[in-house]
């Protein structure tokens, strides 16, 4: 679903496609770093998730955010469109 809003979008406004796809890039990164440092992911509503190992934080297929935090605490999907920031903490 998020990879046919971004093609929406980028048909109406380019600079929208490019916007999400940083989030997303910008928390691959961020995974991909040597060494890991926590990061924090703010959504649209307010809410942020803070990233504290490369494990808690992956992406579906379809582009969603999971996130993970062990077997006893529930686990979350973020759509990209509702991410507004992702920055080290």
């Amino acid at each position: 679903m998020e990879r046919t809003l971004v093609k929406l979008i980028s048909r109406q406004n380019p600079r929208l496609e490019l916007f999400f796809m940083n989030h997303a890039e910008r928390i691959e990164q961020y995974l991909l770093a040597e060494p890991f440092q926590p990061f924090v992911i703010e959504m649209g509503g307010g809410k942020t998730y803070r990233i504290d190992r490369r494990a808690q934080c992956g992406f579906s297929r379809h582009g969603s955010v999971q996130l993970s935090y062990g077997d006893e605490a529930p686990r979350a999907i973020l759509s990209s469109a509702h991410i507004i920031r992702v920055q080290k903490t």
